[in-house]
C-alpha cells in the first residue's frame, strides 16, 4: 500500500528535479576551497619543519664542534694548555680541521683566566663564529681545565 499526500503528487517524488544527477556548482566550489585552504596551511608547515630541521643540524653541529675543542684542549699538558693552542683555528662544515681558505668556522680560543685565579686553573674563552653569524652568547663558551695533583 502506498501513502500519498496528495492525489496529484507520486510518492517518491524529490522536490528538486536533478536531485540524482551529483553535486551543485557551489557544493563543489565550497569542496575545493576546503581542500585548498588544508593543502596551504600544511605546505606552510612543511617549510617551518624543515627550516626548524636545518636549524636543529647546525646547533648540533656547532655542540659538537665545542666538545671536540674542549676535549682537545682539556688533553694539552696543564702548564702549556694555553701557549700550545693556537689562537685561531678553521674547520670545515662538518667540524673537521681545515685550512683557513676552506673554512666555515672560525675558532678563536683565548686565554681569560684572572690573575686572582688558583695557578691549578686556566679558563679559555671560545668564540665560533661563520658566514652570517652574529656574535651572541649562542656561539661563545667558557672552557674551564683545572689540575688535580
Amino acid at each position: 500500500m502506498v501513502l500519498r499526500c496528495s492525489p496529484h503528487l507520486p510518492a517518491f517524488r524529490s522536490l528538486r528535479p536533478n536531485a540524482l544527477r551529483g553535486f551543485t556548482l557551489i557544493e563543489v566550489a565550497i569542496a575545493v576551497g576546503i581542500v585548498a585552504f588544508v593543502f596551504i596551511a600544511l605546505l606552510g608547515l612543511t617549510s617551518l619543519a624543515v627550516q626548524g630541521a636545518g636549524t636543529a643540524d647546525f646547533n648540533a653541529k656547532l655542540s659538537l664542534l665545542m666538545g671536540r675543542l674542549a676535549a682537545s684542549c682539556q688533553a694539552q699538558p696543564f702548564s702549556t694548555v694555553a701557549a700550545s693552542l693556537p689562537a685561531t683555528q678553521y674547520y670545515d662544515i662538518n667540524g673537521t680541521p681545515e685550512a683557513a681558505s676552506n673554512a666555515y668556522f672560525t675558532c678563536e680560543v683565548t686565554d681569560v683566566t684572572p690573575a686572582s685565579t688558583s695557578p691549578n686553573l686556566k679558563l679559555l674563552r671560545v668564540r665560533i663564529s661563520w658566514p652570517g653569524s652574529r656574535l651572541t652568547s649562542n656561539n661563545e663558551s667558557i672552557i674551564s681545565i683545572c689540575n688535580f695533583q
